[in-house]
């Protein structure tokens, strides 16, 4: 999932850049927080791969959590953008917080409790 929206993320930049130039990616905080959560997912793209897991060991999953800033990033990109991407921006958000771990451990213990 990952390394498809890297892909996603990559190809939307580059259709920007071609239709709006490059120096109007800083005209604008949405524009600017979709850059950078781009460049953040640039080293995660590339060590999203079993080579690179063994190589960094315990240091690749620290690197995978900037995925976190990412997911963050691109939904304020999102979320800044017109009045009816906000409704996507609180679905795709509300399904972020779920997986956080902290949130994730608890809903799944309250539901081995329930069961």
């Amino acid at each position: 999932m990952g390394v498809a929206t890297a892909v996603w993320s990559f190809l939307h930049f580059i259709l920007f850049i071609w239709a709006e130039g490059f120096f109007e990616t800083f005209t604008q905080v949405n524009y600017v927080a979709g850059f950078v959560a781009t460049l953040i997912l640039i080293p995660l793209f590339i060590t999203s791969n079993r080579k690179s897991m063994k190589r960094l060991k315990s240091s690749w999953k620290k690197l995978q959590r900037f995925a976190y800033a990412a997911i963050f990033l691109s939904l304020l990109h999102v979320a800044i953008l017109e009045k009816t991407w906000i409704i996507y921006a609180i679905v795709v958000g509300l399904g972020f917080i779920i997986r956080l771990p902290i949130i994730k451990e608890k809903i799944i213990g309250y539901r081995l409790a329930k069961a």
